[in-house]
């Protein structure tokens, strides 16, 4: 019998300060120190995420290293404009997911809307710092 599958989404910053080797190796580390802290096995999960630059780029291509699948949501700047279709997209994201794991650094305000989301619609979320 087969293991349900577990799907977290993951968003956050798309621009960052430091070095790019310094802020991949972060995420990518606190993605699995997370999926071990809470018994989640790569077999397990599918991942949803913005697709952008920044974090959700470095999510991809997490999940192209571990082959684990992922959906992608970008958002859609034609219809809701910005910033309201980051706001749209991660709410959708929110709504898509088990679970949340947020990279922030303190000043965006659609991650804020997402942390919000997911404790309105009571998902277990978990907010990073970005370095």
């Amino acid at each position: 019998m087969s293991r349900a599958i577990h799907t977290i989404g993951i968003v956050g910053v798309r621009d960052y300060r430091g070095s790019l080797y310094t802020n991949v190796t972060y995420i990518h580390r606190t993605i699995e120190k997370h999926l071990t802290l809470h018994g989640s096995s790569y077999g397990s999960i599918a991942v949803v995420t913005g697709g952008g630059r920044g974090v959700d780029q470095m999510v991809m291509d997490w999940c192209d290293a571990k082959e684990i699948p992922y959906h992608r949501i970008p958002p859609n700047i034609e219809k809701f404009g910005t910033p309201r279709a980051f706001t749209m997209r991660n709410n959708h994201i929110v709504h898509e997911s088990n679970e949340l794991i947020m990279f922030w650094d303190g000043r965006i305000d659609t991650v804020i809307e997402a942390i919000a989301t997911a404790a309105h619609q009571s998902k277990k979320s978990t907010v990073y710092p970005i370095i």
